[in-house]
């Protein structure tokens, strides 16, 4: 409903990581509903994991807008003139935790050098990690970004 409104534009609750998790309790309520009726049991747990979901996605975003705001002061603070770019990358890469140097060419508008070196100092600053050894056409990704979703899942594997 939220993303039909335009208020959001993904879905951040996933009901299914809960279920999953439950899944015995979860065909236990909904074999109820159909056997007995049971709506108001399977309402109060529905309900609980809509409560349980949108407390792991405020714990997320939270962390994530930490995250952002830490990496905001570290490029003032480490790459001086090229900041105003390296705070576009950094918006970036929170749609593409992925890149190469041709794309950071492209979302700045600048030359394959400079890019490069962007990138390279980003990296020096621990903002992207290279992850593709390759001498040429070089992946690096936001591993501090990605490395929050790998806790949420960790977190919900072990509930």
């Amino acid at each position: 409903m939220l993303c039909e409104q335009k208020i959001l534009l993904q879905p951040v609750l996933y009901l299914s990581s809960f279920f999953k998790r439950r899944r015995p309790q979860y065909y236990e309520k909904l074999q109820s509903v159909r056997d007995n009726g049971a709506w108001k049991e399977w309402l109060a747990f529905f309900l609980r994991g809509i409560a349980e979901v949108s407390q792991e996605a405020t714990d997320t975003s939270r962390a994530v807008l930490a995250l952002r705001e830490k990496h905001h002061r570290l490029i003032i603070d480490k790459l001086g003139r090229a900041s105003a770019n390296g705070h576009c990358v950094l918006e970036y890469l929170y749609k593409h935790p992925i890149v190469r140097v041709s794309h950071v060419q492209n979302w700045i508008g600048t030359t394959y050098p400079a890019a490069y070196n962007l990138v390279a100092r980003m990296a020096d600053c621990g903002i992207l990690e290279e992850f593709i050894g390759h001498s040429r056409n070089r992946a690096f990704r936001y591993r501090d970004y990605i490395q929050l979703f790998h806790k949420v899942t960790e977190r919900n594997n072990r509930k």
